[in-house]
């Protein structure tokens, strides 16, 4: 079987300003009070607004990226649609559940429910393509996006040529609010780089929409070469993705040392930072470490914001330094980038890219 997952086009909404794959995070955007909400584009650029007045913010955001990858794709016909979200269309799924409240349970428009469902998106994708190919969407917590590129690699491996593959997330306001509660968000009153590391900083709420399209051939538009993904499902303790990484890294060919990045998930959240922490120190204190959701936020595809950029990183041999940790040295040449998430200690995963 094929391993050739090629990253051949992208398309990335984020609170960064990574509409244009050309810039790679030239100007960075602060948290605005308790949340990292994203940069939106001008959507008529590429979506017809007879379309697009009937859309809410997340679906703008998630078929605008999507959209920016098709383009930058060419011509290429999609064999799949794989797209993963957490939470879904939450702030039609709030805007229904309001009504049905205030109704006090009579009948009420059934548009926004119709519009909540999480696999919208992957069916409006595939009605601009007129697509009526393999088309999933994957709604698995911390692992949503991570299950939609696992599905996009088996694909290639069994003979597609081309899949389309993404994953999207919104903030709403009464999810801040939830949070809030929970005391798990807290405002960035410093800066975004390594001060979230500090025990009094927490983690501040996200959103991104990313899309990639997955060759089973290099392009000359080639950003970077996925060797292997894995998830593993943690009981709370990191104890258990120590030796899954030994071995991941051992399945493909390397040890630690030959890993040129690591690119961590780290961002204070006070469930995860000792996890995060112990991690590094025990298996990987002599490996140069980045972060990426002091740039896109905690959310459950956060991952899909952390593939876009270290497949920029790979591509135009560059690490901005508001993201970097813990530098040793300056490498000549970045060749191997492990992408290391946790989400809240259970859903943990690795990403293994290489440069083409």
């Amino acid at each position: 079987m094929s391993k050739n997952y090629f990253i051949n086009a992208m398309g990335c909404v984020s609170p960064q300003n990574s509409l244009d794959n050309n810039n790679f995070l030239t100007e960075i955007k602060e948290a605005q009070i308790d949340r990292l909400a994203c940069f939106e584009p001008n959507y008529r650029d590429l979506i017809n607004p007879r379309i697009l007045r009937r859309m809410d913010r997340v679906s703008r955001m998630t078929i605008f990226a999507a959209s920016l990858c098709l383009q930058e794709s060419g011509e290429v016909e999609m064999d799949a649609i794989l797209t993963g979200t957490g939470l879904g269309f939450m702030f039609n799924t709030t805007v229904f559940l309001k009504n049905i409240i205030e109704s006090g349970d009579s009948l009420v428009s059934p548009t926004t429910f119709i519009q909540s469902t999480h696999n919208s998106a992957g069916g409006i994708i595939a009605r601009m393509l007129n697509s009526n190919k393999y088309n999933f969407t994957y709604v698995h917590r911390g692992f949503s996006f991570e299950s939609a590129l696992l599905d996009a690699m088996l694909h290639l491996e069994e003979g597609c040529q081309n899949v389309l593959v993404g994953a999207f997330d919104e903030i709403t306001e009464e999810y801040i609010k939830v949070m809030n509660r929970l005391q798990s968000l807290k405002r960035l009153d410093k800066d975004q780089s390594t001060q979230f590391l500090d025990a009094s900083i927490r983690a501040i709420w996200g959103e991104s929409a990313a899309f990639f399209t997955l060759g089973a051939n290099q392009t000359e538009k080639t950003y970077a070469k996925i060797k292997e993904m894995k998830m593993v499902f943690s009981n709370g303790t990191n104890e258990s993705i120590k030796p899954e990484i030994e071995l991941f890294l051992e399945e493909n060919g390397l040890k630690i040392e030959d890993i040129d990045l690591v690119l961590s998930g780290i961002d204070g959240n006070p469930m995860t930072r000792k996890n995060y922490l112990d991690l590094h120190e025990s298996l990987l204190p002599n490996n140069d470490m980045a972060s990426f959701k002091n740039l896109c936020g905690e959310h459950k595809t956060a991952s899909s914001f952390a593939l876009w950029m270290a497949a920029q990183i790979l591509h135009k041999q560059f690490i901005p330094e508001v993201s970097k940790l813990n530098f040793k040295e300056t490498k000549a040449k970045i060749n191997n980038v492990l992408i290391y998430n946790n989400y809240n200690n259970i859903n943990q995963s690795l990403i293994l890219l290489e440069h083409v």
